[in-house]
C-alpha cells in the first residue's frame, strides 16, 4: 500500500550535520516505505529525489540536489 501518492503533498526532511529542515513538496509518484521517488518544490518546481519514510513523509536522498529556501552565504562564509 503506497504511503505517498502521486500528486499529493508530502513533508520532506533534509538532515545535514546537526541541522534538520522540513518543507512541503508535491510527490511525482506513488511510493511505499523505503522506496525512492521524485518530488518537486512548490515554489520553483525543482525536482528532488526522496525516500519514503512514512505516511505522506519522505527524506532527501541526495542533500546536494535540494536547493536551500533562502540564497545567501553559509555559516562562516563572507558576504
Amino acid at each position: 500500500v503506497p504511503l505517498v501518492r502521486n500528486g499529493r503533498f508530502v513533508t520532506v526532511t533534509s538532515r545535514r550535520g546537526g541541522v534538520t529542515v522540513q518543507r512541503v513538496m508535491k510527490s511525482k509518484g506513488d511510493g511505499t516505505a523505503g522506496e525512492v521517488i521524485a518530488a518537486h518544490t512548490l515554489e520553483d518546481h525543482r525536482t528532488v529525489t526522496v525516500r519514503v519514510t512514512g505516511l505522506q513523509e519522505a527524506e532527501v536522498v541526495d542533500a546536494t540536489a535540494a536547493k536551500p529556501a533562502v540564497e545567501g552565504p553559509t555559516v562562516g562564509e563572507a558576504r
